[in-house]
């Protein structure tokens, strides 16, 4: 069990990473961006943070999957970047 307990722990402490792909003020933009993102097949996952509507379209345990991600998003005409949470 005492190994158990560590390992849980261990997984709390890491770091874990967002693709983001826009951030607006304007809800609307935002919606608009998520209507875009979702045709193009991608799952997004609206985060209010500092009077900002960001869409998320990925949440990863670690940074290879996240970057991998943002190639891909980048491919198919959308910005994005990798954000550490």
């Amino acid at each position: 069990k005492g190994d158990r307990v560590n390992y849980i722990l261990r997984l709390k402490d890491r770091a874990h990473y967002r693709v983001q792909a826009g951030a607006y003020s304007d809800k609307r933009k935002y919606d608009e961006q998520a209507a875009k993102l979702r045709k193009a097949g991608f799952s997004v996952t609206m985060i209010e943070e500092d009077g900002m509507y960001k869409a998320q379209v990925g949440y990863f345990s670690g940074k290879t999957n996240a970057d991998k991600l943002v190639a891909t998003l980048k491919k198919k005409g959308f910005s994005a970047f990798v954000k550490e949470v």
